[in-house]
């Protein structure tokens, strides 16, 4: 999945604006692997 489109599920997740959510660059490619939300949710817990 695009990054764009993460940092979108990733702040309706966690109700903040979608400036507000970070990745981190070197963890670009889990973010790209992952799917769901569910998917998205895992990566949250993990800090990513």
């Amino acid at each position: 999945m695009k990054s764009d489109k993460a940092k979108e599920i990733a702040s309706a997740l966690l109700k903040v604006g979608k400036n507000k959510i970070w990745i981190d660059p070197e963890e670009l490619e889990s973010v790209k692997d992952a799917i769901t939300k569910e998917d998205i949710r895992e990566l949250i817990k993990k800090g990513v």
